[in-house]
């Protein structure tokens, strides 16, 4: 039993590692999130990407069309984050959903759902 606390633990503070250290310096915690804090079902536009992702690694998540301006939406993050992007789906690590920085839209859909 003692197992699985300490993993859930584990995960919890890992997941709590993925914040505003992962911002650039101009954005504010209010303006932008990482993907990984997008809620499964929830939509967002992508609007950079964390100052310590490799240029390897962005120019793969480019070509898969996860481009500033994109809509994404979230499906799962566990055990692996996965999002659509147009018509295609991708599944990427926790680590690299933190370094995504969208806009999280999921919140405004909800509202407008609401008074329409």
């Amino acid at each position: 039993m003692g197992y699985f606390r300490n993993r859930f633990h584990r995960r919890a503070r890992k997941r709590a590692r993925c914040g505003k250290s992962h911002l650039p310096r101009h954005a504010t915690s209010s303006d932008l999130v990482s993907l990984a804090a997008v809620l499964p079902g929830g939509g967002a536009r992508v609007s950079g990407y964390s100052i310590h992702l490799k240029s390897e690694r962005l120019s793969q998540l480019q070509a898969y069309g996860l481009v500033p301006g994109a809509w994404v939406t979230v499906i799962q993050h566990s055990p692996v984050t996965i999002i659509r992007v147009d018509q295609t789906e991708l599944a990427m690590e926790w680590g690299i959903a933190c370094q995504v920085l969208v806009k999280d839209l999921s919140e405004l859909a909800e509202s407008e759902r609401e008074s329409g």
